[in-house]
């Protein structure tokens, strides 16, 4: 079933009543909406064989303010591109160092650890196009916006893609003439992380998982651990 939630939903009984016959549930919305939504699970102790969630599970904080503990959010996925282990050949820099540099700018920020607030669905996406940007900038080597435009036309294939934290990068192009681009999804290093409980540390970390084959599709994905289907999630001990 579809819910359009707006900014302002909050009838998320009626999402579980919905739910509820279902062996897949999907959340693509915000944190406004994914916290209750977690919590619900909870309360509904609806346990399907797969929840994928996000934005807003993609963040470090979400295990901890979810409500529901680092343990229960175990196997539930989120959007996301790449994590500390994910390893690229020809990175400009190492996926390690980005989130551990974002852990320790932010540490403290609001009186949380500086690693809830990496997001590995956009940070290595983020800084891939600061690296085009600034090469753009560099091979212009003057201000002007039209040459920065069509400079920034030519990185259009994975041949004449540049060195950014992803590998070789690249824009697909629409539109005739000036028109537009997006990074290309060819350039991704993951898709979708499953979140995975340590019990001998009592944290979560979001591994990026993969299916067989994948890397036909998609030549810089990196898989860091194996997908679990079904997940193994049970709320009932939580229950009042």
């Amino acid at each position: 079933d579809l819910f359009p939630m707006g900014y302002d939903f909050t009838d998320f009984d009626s999402v579980m009543e919905a739910a509820r016959d279902y062996d897949v549930f999907c959340g693509f919305t915000y944190p406004v909406h994914v916290f209750p939504l977690t919590a619900k699970f909870v309360e509904w102790d609806y346990n399907p064989c797969a929840i994928v969630m996000g934005p807003g599970a993609c963040f470090g904080f979400y295990p901890y303010f979810s409500g529901v503990g680092a343990a229960n959010v175990d196997g539930i996925m989120t959007l996301a591109t790449a994590n500390n282990d994910t390893v690229v050949e020809g990175g400009t820099v190492t996926m390690d160092w980005l989130f551990d540099s974002i852990a320790t700018i932010m540490d403290g920020f609001e009186g949380c650890p500086g690693f809830f607030w990496n997001d590995f669905w956009g940070h290595s996406l983020y800084w891939a196009m600061c690296d085009i940007f600034i090469t753009a900038v560099e091979e212009v080597g003057y201000v002007s916006q039209d040459r920065l435009s069509e400079v920034l036309h030519t990185y259009d294939s994975a041949a004449d893609g540049i060195p950014t934290i992803l590998g070789p990068t690249w824009y697909e192009i629409f539109g005739a003439g000036a028109g537009g681009g997006i990074l290309s999804y060819k350039c991704h290093t993951g898709e979708i992380g499953q979140w995975k409980y340590n019990e001998a540390t009592n944290t979560s970390r979001v591994e990026i998982v993969g299916y067989e084959g994948i890397n036909s599709i998609l030549p810089n994905y990196c898989i860091t651990d194996a997908f679990r289907y079904p997940m193994t999630g049970n709320w009932t001990w939580l229950l009042p």
